[in-house]
């Protein structure tokens, strides 16, 4: 754009559009920065190209260009992660929700591989999706389910897993799906007669429709992987409790115990095949009953809801990564929604 030649340092701030791409927390600082610069100039809109490479010490390799990104569309679409972010509180969890959360959650980083593999794997993959994203561009469902669910396996096993990333990759999928819808997504959803009563799980369906709206499978793993989120919460709080000690162990009361092992280990990240749903369905009760004393907040509803909408889900031709997706969904949810009960709890003390 053409601007006034007394604007001062433009170049520096003009680069702040590249910062929007890298940004760890909100992206409206930058945004109100660039706008301003935008109101100066005398268009209503620019566009911009950016060119990636690697450079070695003979060779100077190009990866890729993309090229004519319309600045105002990328703002909208940046726009939604920070109402998101607002909408979901996630400033008092100091927590980000970016395309860098984007870039950690699907694709391989330090933390889910080792620095040789992730210079040599899929950043091909990454760059081709940043086009589709920043384009417009349709993007494969199944393709997005099988990226995640590959790196959270491998960061679960790494003891390193984020317990907010499937919460973050639901949100993500409705920006996907406000921008262009995902290729593949939509699936016969079975059926339901009963309704949800847990205001906050039927509000989040609403919120993000294009992903549980009328597809009562997504809604049974997701309100499963609740009930699975109370049996963890009851395992970590039984192991927590203070060690009662012995004579001559007086150095060990008052200690915290750290739970080991939970149900999360019984998890196969990798897949769950979709006729082994109502083993593991079978598996979920008997924890609940096993932990029933530690459980606080108890919902006798919502097993009909999960059984009612997981009938027949054995020939839902949904894969295994599926499963295991939609049920992480509903473990990080709850998880999220317990954080910010804390949160909020201690803000009030």
């Amino acid at each position: 754009p053409c601007f006034e030649e007394e604007e001062q340092q433009f170049e520096r701030k003009y680069k702040n559009i590249f910062k929007l791409l890298k940004a760890n927390k909100s992206y409206k600082e930058d945004v109100d920065e660039i706008e301003s610069l935008v109101k100066k100039s005398e268009k209503k809109d620019f566009a911009f190209s950016l060119l990636f490479f690697d450079k070695q010490k003979n060779a100077f390799d190009i990866l890729k260009l993309i090229s004519n990104i319309e600045y105002k569309k990328l703002v909208k679409k940046l726009e939604h992660f920070d109402d998101f972010r607002k909408a979901y509180d996630l400033a008092l969890l100091n927590q980000s929700f970016t395309l860098n959360d984007v870039r950690y959650n699907f694709f391989p980083s330090e933390s889910s591989h080792n620095a040789e593999d992730i210079r040599k794997l899929y950043r091909k993959d990454i760059l081709n999706f940043l086009e589709a994203f920043l384009h417009g561009y349709s993007i494969s469902y199944t393709d997005m389910i099988r990226r995640f669910t590959d790196i959270y396996n491998r960061r679960f096993h790494r003891d390193n897993s984020d317990i907010l990333a499937p919460f973050k990759a639901a949100l993500f999928f409705s920006i996907l799906n406000k921008v262009k819808p995902l290729k593949g997504m939509a699936m016969k959803g079975g059926n339901a007669v009963t309704e949800v009563q847990n205001e906050a799980f039927r509000k989040f369906f609403e919120t993000h429709e294009a992903i549980y709206k009328e597809n009562y499978y997504r809604q049974g793993l997701f309100l499963l992987g609740t009930v699975i989120n109370k049996i963890v919460v009851a395992q970590q709080k039984k192991a927590s409790q203070k060690n009662e000690g012995g004579e001559g162990d007086e150095n060990k009361k008052g200690k915290p115990k750290k739970a080991t092992s939970t149900f999360l280990k019984k998890l196969n990240y990798s897949g769950i095949p979709a006729h082994r749903v109502s083993n593991l369905l079978a598996e979920v009760k008997n924890y609940t009953e096993i932990y029933d004393e530690q459980i606080s907040y108890k919902e006798p509803e919502i097993w009909g809801n999960i059984m009612d909408r997981l009938q027949g889900i054995e020939n839902s031709g949904m894969k295994g990564e599926e499963v295991v997706f939609y049920i992480l969904t509903g473990i990080s949810y709850a998880g999220y929604l317990g954080m910010i009960h804390s949160k909020k709890e201690k803000g009030e003390k």
